[in-house]
């Protein structure tokens, strides 16, 4: 791509410097100059946490649409999953699990929360969490009804009954998981059932709402959080670009990952990944990885008209 009709001159300029082929992405004639900000975090993992959601917040307004992406499934798992699925209140391990795909579902994060549906129901039935398609079938299990059955338990899951405590929640989800078992032939064992949904003391606590607790995240209520791959081809105004903590064999810093000696599928990824936005970019990466940026691309940090340290 050597001409955007999306990307205004500031956002185009960082895009062009991210290049494969090394040509320059220009704008329209009459784009806007656009905005572009390195945001510099000190996470060790990732979190939307108070202070990088007040730094979004500050910078897109509430009438456009907002993303917050990242390159691996894992980060998108602590800026939303690990964050939201703290407020269970029992022993149930996994009671803990599905309140937690209950709120990754909130976020937006379907396939993450069926997977962890998925988890629970393949093990009571195949006692293995993460069978293949072919093990499935491999069971006579009809792929369109084993969905169905991922569906039916997570849409139980999230409704929210006024009043109803975390032991209350955990029976019903449970006995909606077992109705699931049976009909995929599953030899029931009550015993083992009870034994991974046992109610608790500290389960008698009113079950709050995972809508609600949502909502009041100002930026995970208002925005959408996905991997780069889950965005391709969509556009936003305002675009995150959350970078972790550099990692010497997960997630290499930026600095030499993006601009190796020969061509860079991750390079190509970040192109993706910032030609996204319309009219803001924000570059959210750790405080090493901007000095190892500062050093050794010095021109691609003049592209950001702000610098912003949290």
């Amino acid at each position: 791509m050597t001409k955007t009709h999306r990307c205004p001159k500031r956002i185009a300029a960082v895009s062009s410097a991210l290049s494969d082929s090394g040509a320059a992405v220009s704008s329209r004639d009459d784009a806007e100059d656009g905005h572009t900000i390195l945001l510099v975090h000190e996470m060790t993992k990732a979190c939307a946490d108070e202070k990088f959601s007040a730094q979004i917040t500050e910078t897109f307004q509430e009438n456009e649409t907002l993303a917050i992406i990242a390159r691996r499934e894992v980060t998108i798992r602590g800026l939303v999953g690990e964050s939201t699925g703290n407020d269970f209140k029992g022993s149930s391990h996994a009671g803990r699990r599905l309140d937690r795909a209950v709120r990754l579902f909130c976020n937006g994060q379907s396939s993450m929360a069926s997977r962890i549906v998925a988890k629970e129901l393949s093990w009571l039935v195949l006692k293995n969490e993460s069978p293949t398609i072919e093990e499935l079938r491999d069971h006579d299990i009809d792929i369109h009804e084993w969905r169905l059955a991922l569906y039916g338990i997570l849409q139980a899951a999230c409704f929210y009954k006024d009043g109803e405590n975390w032991n209350d929640w955990l029976k019903r989800v449970k006995k909606v998981i077992r109705d699931s078992a049976v009909k995929f032939n599953w030899e029931e064992n009550r015993g083992e059932l009870s034994g991974r949904f046992r109610a608790s003391k500290e389960g008698e606590a009113k079950r709050t709402s995972a809508i609600a607790s949502v909502t009041n995240n100002s930026i995970l209520g208002k925005s959408i959080v996905k991997t780069i791959h889950q965005v391709k081809g969509n556009e936003f105004d305002c675009v995150v670009l959350f970078v972790p903590k550099p990692h010497s064999r997960n997630a290499p810093c930026p600095s030499d990952e993006w601009w190796p000696a020969t061509s860079s599928e991750e390079r190509r990824i970040a192109f993706v990944a910032t030609s996204r936005a319309k009219k803001t970019l924000i570059l959210c990466v750790h405080r090493n990885t901007y000095d190892a940026l500062k050093e050794k691309r010095p021109k691609f940090v003049a592209l950001f008209e702000k610098i912003n340290i949290m």
